[in-house]
Parts: C-alpha cells; sequence; structure tokens
C-alpha cells in the first residue's frame, strides 16, 4: 500500500504583502499564467519578480510554487524557504515548502513547515491532510489519524482525507473503518483510482477475494499503468489459485515500474506454487542417485547418445554429460520444470 498521496503545491496567491510589493499588473500575468497551466513562461515570470524586487517575498514564493508543480522538488526548496522567511506569516507558503519537503523524504523537516502553517492558519484544511501523510509516514499513527480527523471535521466532503485516513487505519489493522473510509472517499469521488485500489487491499486483507478483485479492476480501469493495482489484483489472483492470471499481472506491474518490489515477490511466490516439488526428495535420494551414476558410469561412452524423459529434475542427464557423453537431450512434460 502506497502510505502517502502526493500532495501538490497549494494554489498560488500573494498572500501578505507591503508597500514595496511588484505592480499588480505583474502579479495578475502571474496568476494568468498559472491558471493557464504555463508553467515555463511563468518561471520566467517570477524570476524577473526576484530580480526587480529581491526583497519581496511574492517572487521567491512564485519561484518556488512552480518549480514544486513542474516537479523539481530540490530545485524549489531554497525558494520557499527564503520566502517562508521574509514573510513568516504566510501559511501557504509554509505549506508548499512542507510540501517539498515530503517530495524529498525529509518528513521530520516537513512536519515543523505543516505545523507553521497551522499556527498561521488553524484552519487550513490542506495543512492538516498534509500534516496526517508526513505523520503517517513518520509511523505515528494516533497523530496521523488525528489530523485527517481535523481536515475532515473542517471540510467533510475532502475525499482524498477520507483515503489517507483509510490508509492509516489500514496500518492500525482497524480494517473494517479503513474500507468504510475509502467507501466514502469513493462515495465523494467514484473516479478516485487510488482508493479502489487501496479498498481492494483491505477486502483482500478481509479474504473477500472476488470483491477485492472488482475494486483493483476498478482501479485499473481509471489508471492502466497503476502498478500496485496490477501487483494488487495478481495477489488476489494467487491467493484465489488462479496463477497463470496472477503471473501476467505482476509481468504488467513490473512492464510499468521495473523496481517495483512487490510485484517481483509476487511473481517469484506464483512461480514457486507453479512448480511442482515432487521430484525434490528424488534429487536429494543420496542413494540412488549412487546407484544411478554408476549404471551410467558403465554405460556411457564417448560415442553415446542420451535420451531422458520426464524425470523433472534433469539429474540423469546432468550424470551422462559429466560422463562425457556426445550427446544428451532431455524433456519435461511440465513447463516449470522443463
Amino acid at each position: 500500500m502506497k502510505k502517502t498521496r502526493k500532495s501538490m503545491p497549494s494554489g498560488f496567491s500573494p498572500g501578505n504583502t507591503t508597500a514595496t510589493e511588484p505592480p499588480a499588473g505583474l502579479i495578475k500575468d502571474m496568476m494568468s499564467l498559472l491558471q493557464a497551466g504555463r508553467l515555463e513562461l511563468l518561471e520566467q515570470k517570477a524570476r524577473e519578480t526576484i530580480r526587480g524586487w529581491p526583497g519581496h517575498f511574492l517572487g521567491w514564493k512564485a519561484l518556488g510554487n512552480v518549480l514544486l508543480m513542474q516537479g523539481r522538488a530540490a530545485d524549489a526548496l531554497d525558494p520557499l524557504a527564503h520566502a517562508a522567511r521574509m514573510a513568516p506569516h504566510d501559511a501557504q507558503t509554509h505549506l508548499n515548502l512542507g510540501n517539498a519537503l515530503v517530495e524529498l523524504g525529509r518528513f521530520a523537516e516537513a512536519e515543523a513547515s505543516y505545523r507553521e502553517a497551522l499556527a498561521c492558519k488553524p484552519d487550513y484544511v490542506q495543512a492538516h491532510s498534509n500534516l496526517g501523510i508526513t505523520l503517517l509516514n513518520l509511523g505515528r499513527l494516533t497523530e496521523a489519524e488525528a489530523s485527517y480527523r481535523e481536515a475532515l471535521a473542517l471540510k467533510p466532503d475532502f475525499a482524498e482525507a477520507h483515503n489517507n485516513l483509510g490508509n492509516t487505519l489500514l496500518e492500525r489493522e482497524r480494517l473494517e473503518e479503513a474500507e468504510a473510509s475509502y467507501r466514502q472517499a469513493l462515495a465523494l469521488k467514484p473516479d478516485f483510482a487510488e482508493a479502489h485500489n487501496n479498498l481492494g487491499n483491505v477486502l483482500s486483507k478481509r479474504k473477500r477475494l472476488a470483491e477485492a478483485e472488482a475494486s483493483f479492476r476498478e482501479a485499473l480501469t481509471r489508471k492502466p499503468g497503476y502498478p500496485q493495482a496490477h501487483s494488487g489484483l495478481g495477489d488476489v489472483l494467487l491467493e484465489a489459485g488462479r496463477l497463470t492470471e496472477a503471473m501476467a499481472c505482476y509481468h504488467k506491474a513490473i512492464d510499468c515500474d521495473p523496481l517495483f518490489i512487490q510485484a517481483h515477490v509476487g511473481l517469484d511466490n506464483a512461480l514457486k506454487k507453479l512448480t511442482p516439488m515432487w521430484h525434490v526428495p528424488m534429487m536429494n535420494d543420496g542413494m540412488r542417485n549412487d546407484a544411478y551414476f554408476a549404471a551410467l558410469s558403465a554405460a556411457v561412452t564417448p560415442e553415446t547418445k542420451v535420451l531422458e524423459i520426464g524425470t523433472g529434475s534433469g539429474l540423469l542427464a546432468m550424470m551422462a554429460a559429466r560422463l562425457g557423453a556426445r550427446q544428451v537431450t532431455t524433456c519435461e512434460a511440465v513447463t516449470a520444470i522443463a
């Protein structure tokens, strides 16, 4: 289960300004570029603002926000930190600084930034929710739950907070409550792929495999390149004994993300289940193997052609090859051990 749902930068707003702020026209231009999604031009405007008004936090804030929106959290960190120092009462800047720190895995520092945001604005819903994500990653589950519930008290229709509350409850093995949270998220946002996936996880834990399968398939309908959902579906199919289908799901997960460890583990488990184990005691039967080796030693010459059929281990073929047979062929009907 993925513990965090990425926190996008909070929308740009001028925040607390002073008499020496950049002209209103420049601020309006930046707002228009943000709304149009023209992030490269917005970055240029932000840098122009810094050059013209280096002592005002607005350019630094805008630059940090746009870099974060472009997925450049490491680059966003310094401008956002600078803006936060210049405007310590601007809650949005503290929030986005926290978001950048989360993206970089610096959760303890992110917690401090989110708490600064809440000190500035105690009813800041997104800050409560993002603080919950951070606390979940820090393993402080009781506090994470409290943060999500604060967010939901302020905004009951916040689907992402319901989903993240479900993640925390799942971590705490409160499965029935987690399921209810995911279902509430989906009631508010039916196309929420992550909530469908997480509902699949909790249903799988509750051994409701048919429902779990349906949830994972719903997630994949909405987000086909979702490795967690492919792998989760594979886990359900594996538990149901549908090994070939499970392997196909694990392969799809690995195609989406070659480094997704859970899919590799699942695929390995499926392969083990596909592999019959009847031949293992035979391979470890030293008396039997010594007798076969003695017999083959007497029969095999450099001109011998050896055909081994259906013994599973290929052990006799390896013996014949070691004894110098000219040609060795082995065949096995069971594909997994051929």
